[in-house]
């Protein structure tokens, strides 16, 4: 568990202020920002194709250009 408190700043399209964050607890803080680094990951490989990636042509969308 990290020992500083995640910035609040760092979370795109928040909705909490800067007071409610600070009440959150720490384990709550830490579980999301582990979970935007989860989808932020997720996100990177659902948009790699075969022009950013190591896989082959044939494996591109043919609906996705």
């Amino acid at each position: 568990m990290p020992s500083e408190i995640p910035n609040i700043d760092a979370i795109p399209d928040r909705t909490l202020t800067h007071e409610e964050w600070e009440k959150t607890p720490a384990s709550v803080q830490a579980l999301v920002f582990q979970l935007l680094k989860r989808i932020e990951d997720l996100e990177a490989r659902l948009n790699q194709d075969s022009s950013n990636s190591s896989r082959p042509p044939s494996s591109d969308s043919p609906y996705k250009k």
